[in-house]
């Protein structure tokens, strides 16, 4: 809408059913189900749509003495979600909600939770203070078999219990150079474990239960990640390809189709003669990819540390073509 007297203009509908879901600031919640609107090959105007006043909750977020925790995420489940973040006062209000049973949850961002239950009427305005229980960290070091720190992989946390703790998967931020971590957790038991990205855990890992305001510290050991695979990237003709970006990744289960999805992809780039060397890699078999823009890419699957692959990127064609509307 426009701002001004609430006025709505679409352009670029293609022919068939529409529902709006209007989202309204100022706490304004639309009832539903609309009635579908049908675009054919004309216009539709004088369309009105009406919107309710939505219900309201508002509080404070403070710690287990008192005091107010700022930028805390607060979210209020339902049949809709709706949140908002808490401002230098710990304050918050989430409005245009629906009547209903809502859950609300606050997350700090050193792991601090803490969940509420509220029942809202029509356009009802209610206050819903909450305060957060002090959140504990793992920490500690991945190690490979001999003891060396081990970094480029990611380390996560899943609840034992997730019936209290959300049955969320935590992620470290980051894992150092020298294999350090550190995980900002709500209390309770952990498993914890090496991963190479969201579908690849890396066995065994360790349990650990951590207290409100501990810090428990643990070492897993991991493969050592010091592989390394070589190759060539060239065109049709053999000559070598420069600055092709060259990633390795490990094809995820989900997906029979070879799709790969990794945050460890270990992207360099070819050399002026279309030479690349990858590093930091597991005993996993491998996907590599090379890709330049514009051009198609290409892969080598199965691709196992210590191995020596060329990949040949084809030049690309084109398509031409005009768009035109019905009847020229």
């Amino acid at each position: 809408a426009d701002g001004h007297g609430g006025l709505l203009h679409i352009d670029g509908l293609l022919a068939g059913e529409y529902v709006l879901h209007p989202q309204c600031p100022g706490g304004y919640e639309s009832p539903a189900p609309y009635a579908r609107v049908v675009v054919t090959d004309k216009d539709q105007d004088g369309l009105v749509w009406h919107v309710n006043p939505g219900a309201s909750l508002q509080g404070r977020v403070t710690t287990e003495t008192g005091a107010p925790v700022a930028d805390v995420e607060v979210e209020a489940a339902g049949q809709w979600t709706e949140n908002d973040r808490t401002d230098d006062e710990g304050r918050y209000e989430i409005t245009g909600l629906r009547a209903g049973n809502y859950t609300v949850t606050a997350t700090a961002l050193d792991g601090g939770h803490t969940e509420g239950k509220v029942t809202l009427g029509e356009a009802e305005a209610k206050v819903l203070d909450l305060r957060v229980q002090a959140s504990a960290r793992i920490a500690g070091t991945l190690v490979d078999a001999a003891g060396r720190p081990v970094s480029g992989l990611e380390v996560r946390a899943d609840p034992k219990e997730p019936e209290r703790s959300q049955g969320t998967s935590l992620s470290a931020p980051e894992v150092s150079s020298s294999g350090a971590f550190d995980i900002p957790v709500q209390p309770g038991a952990y498993h914890v474990y090496a991963a190479v990205d969201w579908s690849h855990p890396i066995a065994p890992g360790v349990d650990v239960t951590v207290a409100a305001g501990q810090r428990a510290s643990v070492q897993i050991k991991v493969p050592a990640q010091d592989g390394v695979i070589k190759g060539k990237v060239v065109d049709a003709n053999g000559a070598g390809v420069t600055d092709a970006v060259v990633t390795a990744s490990v094809p995820s289960g989900f997906f029979d189709s070879g799709f790969t999805l990794g945050w460890n992809e270990h992207p360099v780039l070819t050399a002026g003669d279309g030479t690349f060397t990858l590093t930091g890699l597991g005993p996993d078999a491998y996907t590599v990819k090379a890709s330049r823009p514009g051009a198609p890419i290409a892969s080598q699957k199965g691709v196992t540390a210590g191995s020596t692959v060329t990949l040949t990127i084809v030049t690309p064609t084109s398509i031409a073509g005009t768009v035109a509307y019905p009847g020229g």
